[in-house]
């Protein structure tokens, strides 16, 4: 009996072994796949990002713009001078990428320097698949973790933008590696990685609470030595810099490239009030919270691990920050590797495929042009609903599952697969049950607009005001339409109408409405 149960394991486990070989070599067939798009574009339209931006490489332009701003003495967060890059938004990063990526680039023209970058993002890729072969000891759960991050769908965006996502990943795993081997603190990849991107400042908990004192002095020293010597030269530009990253204005996170908590938490909001400054008060009492429960945990349960620690505080960043571009997240990949070989595997696998597919982005996209467009303004609140949904319901799932691994509660598959489904048929429920709001009728007026049917844009405004008379967005778009339409007389009239209720409306702040 105790022959033939060992020869039946030894049969599953040569099973295994050809089924994880099998999708790795499927997941090898289809990364390269990415690769082969962004020559050919076939995967385009399946993301906002590569759909209604600037174009290929816009974020990876604007270090190659800062670089040179730097080699002429001037700002590298400013527009002035000279424009060396075919398209590409302000630098909005700390200056190490300037220093560089943007002055190395300059050798080469700015399309060639993006090719490089994405050949080194490739390379990133590999260093973070070695990392991880060294914090996942059991060689049959590191390939299913290889296969399923070469399948991820979020890489093809890193590449096709030209951002850092992947070597944050990689610096994000490497701080896992070195926080659990060896005598030296991590140091140098934590500086590194703050000034990238600032978001791993959520790893300083692992410090406290392993009392790396003398590590977090040296981070902080390191990091400031690299962040500060260029504002020191260019002083004004540490309230730019600032103000972006803490102030930029709120309705430039309500758009279909944000997947995080705060378009849905405006789309909830837009359902009971107008009122758009309650939804930054709602997204701070949402921060809060999710901060709150997971200072609880930790302290709750004493964890002193580094990589759980690392886990628990990265993923707050992912559910609550008030922008998540759906590149960003190639930096949960050390997240989940680490969840799948320690939690449940088959919840956390869930999870991953979630986050792995595309959003259902290509079944409401338009055809705006090229260039940079915004295709959100003509989406109902259900299908925004929908679509904000996608992503941020899968990294909730996440975060509590951690929750509960690290308060030792035991996950069970069926329990995390049920609630994924309650959750996405309450978000359906709530999208598509509620009444047709005044924001849906101004949508459909957009969009008659697009397709020039005037007649259904007029009826569009009008039932938008009928549902709404509150609504200034209403009277404002409907007053832009009569203006455009030849009815000056009338556009007064609404727009009159669009002041009584809010003085403060954007439109009223530009000198030309005035």
């Amino acid at each position: 009996m105790l022959r033939f149960l060992k020869k039946r394991t030894n049969i599953i486990s040569v099973f295994m072994k050809k089924i994880n070989h099998f999708f790795l070599l499927l997941a090898c067939s289809i990364h390269l796949l990415f690769w082969v798009s962004l020559g050919i574009g076939f995967l385009d339209g399946l993301f906002n990002d590569s759909s209604h931006r600037i174009g290929k490489g816009g974020d990876f332009f604007q270090f190659y713009q800062a670089g040179h701003n730097l080699l002429k003495g001037k700002s590298i967060y400013s527009a002035q001078g000279e424009l060396v890059i075919p398209y590409g938004a302000l630098n909005k990063y700390p200056p190490l990428l300037s220093y560089t990526v943007g002055l190395s680039a300059q050798v080469v023209s700015p399309f060639t320097a993006y090719k490089v970058w994405v050949i080194a993002i490739g390379i990133f890729f590999m260093c973070f698949v070695l990392v991880i072969r060294a914090l996942v000891p059991n060689r049959q759960i590191f390939l299913q973790v290889v296969s399923m991050s070469l399948v991820f769908t979020p890489y093809y965006l890193d590449m096709y933008m030209g951002q850092t996502n992947t070597l944050m990943a990689f610096l994000i795993s490497l701080l896992m590696l070195c926080s659990v081997r060896g005598n030296k603190k991590p140091v140098t990849a934590l500086a590194l990685s703050l000034n990238i991107k600032m978001n791993t400042f959520l790893c300083i908990p692992v410090y406290i609470a392993n009392r790396w004192w003398k590590a977090l002095f040296m981070t902080a020293a390191l990091s400031a030595v690299v962040f500060f010597p260029y504002f020191l030269i260019h002083p004004k530009d540490l309230s730019y810099f600032l103000k972006y990253v803490c102030g930029a204005p709120l309705d430039y996170f309500y758009q279909a490239g944000n997947i995080g908590i705060y378009p849905l938490l405006a789309d909830i909001v837009s359902m009971v009030s107008d009122n758009k400054r309650i939804i930054p008060v709602a997204h701070t009492l949402w921060v809060v919270s999710v901060l709150c429960i997971a200072g609880y945990v930790h302290v709750r349960t004493r964890t002193t691990d580094p990589i759980d620690c690392i886990v628990l505080w990265m993923s707050t960043f992912f559910i609550s920050f008030k922008f998540v571009w759906e590149h960003h997240l190639v930096m949960f990949l050390p997240l989940l590797a680490m969840e799948f070989s320690r939690n449940d595997r088959r919840s956390i696998g869930i999870i991953w495929i979630l986050l792995a597919l595309p959003t259902p982005f290509c079944l409401l996209n338009m055809d705006l042009g090229s260039g940079y467009t915004e295709v959100q303004e003509y989406w109902t609140h259900a299908e925004s609903m929908v679509y904000h949904a996608g992503k941020i319901l899968p990294m909730g799932a996440f975060f509590i599952l951690v929750l509960m691994r690290l308060m030792s509660k035991k996950v069970v598959f069926k329990k995390v697969l049920t609630g994924i489904v309650v959750a996405w048929s309450a978000v359906c429920l709530l999208a598509f049950a509620t009444p047709s709001l005044a924001g849906d009728y101004i949508a459909k007026a957009r969009v008659a607009l697009y397709e020039k049917n005037l007649l259904k844009a007029e009826q569009m405004f009008q039932k938008a005001i009928r549902i709404n008379p509150s609504s200034c967005d209403a009277w404002v778009e409907y007053g832009r339409f009569l203006y455009n339409t030849g009815l000056p007389e009338k556009a007064n009239e609404a727009l009159l109408k669009a002041r009584v209720l809010n003085p403060n409306h954007p439109i009223f702040q530009d000198k030309q409405t005035k």
